[in-house]
Parts: C-alpha cells; structure tokens; sequence
C-alpha cells in the first residue's frame, strides 16, 4: 500500500430505470488502490441489498473496512 492511502473499500450504486423497471448497478473495491469491478446488475431493491450484504461480508471478513 502506499503511504497516504488509507486501508478501505469503495461501493458505487448505480440506478436506472429500463422500461419501466428498477436496475442496480454495483461497482466496488476492496483495495483503494486497485481496480473497481462489478459487483453484478440487480432488478429490485431486494435483488441490491443481497449483492451489498455478500460484498460487505467479504469485506468485513477480509479485514479492509475502513
């Protein structure tokens, strides 16, 4: 890690709406330094909430939360 960078993990939330439907976009980080990658697309609110509490699990378990 380089000096300056602090230890965390980034989420972005991106929301649209196709035909009339709810799409979520979860773009993250687990290495502030690295690469962002999708998380995966969801189709509800539900669908979203399931993709940020598997990542945030693996998160927490890895140690890297800020």
């Amino acid at each position: 890690m380089s000096p300056g960078v602090p230890p965390g993990a980034a989420l972005m939330v991106r929301v649209w709406f196709d035909e009339g439907e709810l799409r979520v976009r979860l773009t993250a980080t687990d290495d502030l330094e690295g690469p962002a990658r999708t998380l995966g697309v969801a189709g509800d609110v539900d669908g979203a909430c399931d993709l940020v509490r598997t990542w945030l699990t693996a998160v927490a378990a890895a140690g890297r939360g800020a």
